[in-house]
């Protein structure tokens, strides 16, 4: 906060911190950048294909005749969860692995 002696008013003035911007990135830093974001992109592949099988899975289980609440336990899910499943048509378009 600066005081401006002939006004009286104070002012606020944002503090610049001593930080070194490079001028620009080299061909490394881009391509650890584009690999990361490769990565993730796998990773988030992967979590959504694990949702679809635990999802079919569940509901595999269910149309079997097994009690929903060892189902929703095993699956680690909320019973509330289980049941919309439930209440659901299993899909022909199965994405279980081979």
């Amino acid at each position: 906060m600066v005081l401006d002696r002939s006004s009286g008013r104070a002012t606020v003035t944002p503090s610049t911190p001593n930080v070194r911007y490079p001028s620009a990135m080299s061909k490394n830093d881009l391509q650890k950048i584009r690999v990361a974001a490769a990565d993730k992109e796998d990773v988030e592949f992967e979590l959504d294909r694990a949702e679809l099988v635990l999802q079919e899975a569940v509901a595999e289980a269910l149309i079997h005749g097994e009690d929903i609440t060892v189902v929703a336990e095993v699956a680690e899910l909320p019973i509330e969860d289980v049941a919309k499943l439930a209440a659901q048509e299993a899909r022909p378009d199965s994405v279980l692995p081979f």
